[in-house]
């Protein structure tokens, strides 16, 4: 089914567009794995100053039906999907893959800025589905990794972690995925790491203190559990 999606870019958290939409995403995700509303004031502000970082809500016949936080990361020319969420009625009618769309399309013009074609590649994190702790959330954590496979994306085999994203919070071990929008491009263990640890420096801000050795952690982890071969996708 045709969506008739519209996307605006939120420049304040207290928009209205972006309130509803907050509605929706503090209800799709369980607390471990969303960030204070003072984070999403953040993103605006490091956006303000320069950085490829974006929070979108989409509409439908003026209904808000969804969002996505996702940055461009320059230095390797890549994206990194944060959150992407459709109100569950809303669901299973192409608004979803037409959202997805709408963000390879910011990261596109994201990367045109630095001269380059687009971005080489897209990650993204969804929830493992043998880890949920209900068969109902196991069923939605499924439909989350189809949805990222529909449009394009695989699972990387190994073991990745969410990092903590507040005080008393867990770490999260989830699947890393990415979706392959270079021809041609060949995906080496180094190439992965070096993305992992991109991600890991400047989505996640472990760049100083104890955060390095978590980050180194965390790394050695993802990097001992990758296979063998030195060409994985």
């Amino acid at each position: 089914m045709k969506s008739n999606l519209r996307v605006n870019e939120v420049s304040q958290i207290n928009d209205s567009l972006f309130q509803e939409a907050y509605r929706i995403y503090d209800q799709a995700f369980p607390p471990e794995e969303k960030i204070s509303s003072a984070s999403f004031t953040r993103i605006l502000e490091s956006k303000k100053q320069g950085r490829d970082r974006h929070i979108i809500v989409a509409s439908n016949n003026e209904l808000v039906i969804g969002m996505a936080v996702f940055s461009y990361l320059q230095q390797y020319n890549i994206g990194f999907i944060a959150y992407i969420v459709i109100r569950p009625e809303a669901a299973n009618r192409g608004n979803g893959s037409s959202l997805y769309k709408s963000i390879l399309a910011i990261l596109t013009s994201d990367a045109k800025r630095q001269g380059e074609l687009g971005p080489d590649a897209v990650f993204s994190e969804v929830e493992k589905s043998e880890l949920a702790e209900t068969a109902a959330q196991e069923q939605i954590n499924l439909r989350r990794i189809s949805f990222f496979k529909s449009v394009g994306c695989q699972i990387i085999n190994s073991k990745y972690f969410q990092p903590s994203l507040g005080d008393g919070l867990p770490s999260v071990e989830m699947n890393l995925m990415v979706h392959l929008t270079k021809p041609g491009l060949k995906v080496t263990r180094e190439w992965l790491t070096k993305k992992v640890d991109l991600i890991y420096e400047n989505v996640y801000g472990m760049k100083s203190g104890p955060l390095i050795q978590k980050k180194i952690e965390y790394l050695k982890c993802f990097t001992s559990n990758l296979p063998d071969e030195k060409l994985l996708i």
